[in-house]
């Protein structure tokens, strides 16, 4: 089994973070930021896709690769605007 290193370090910065926030937050506080993993990990899902099919103009008049995941095509940095967004919705 191979581990590519950037998800590694994705996966490490994620549980840091979700450690500092422990010792910051109020209890609640941190239950609501737990609350909207689910949707800040689907929205860096649709955020990582949308950026690499934005840099691709080829694949615009395929719309069924758009969902082919499996097919590769993620960009870190959509995904982590999109994860964002779903973290600042789901803490208002």
């Amino acid at each position: 089994m191979t581990l590519p290193t950037h998800g590694v370090f994705f996966l490490g910065g994620a549980l840091l973070s979700l450690g500092l926030a422990r010792k910051r937050l109020e209890p609640l506080q941190y239950r609501t930021a737990l609350d909207s993993i689910p949707l800040a990990v689907l929205l860096s899902l649709i955020g990582a896709r949308l950026a690499y099919l934005s840099i691709h103009p080829d694949l615009w008049t395929h719309p069924v690769e758009w969902f082919q995941f499996w097919r590769g095509g993620m960009v870190s940095y959509g995904g982590l605007g999109g994860a964002w967004l779903g973290l600042l919705h789901g803490t208002h």
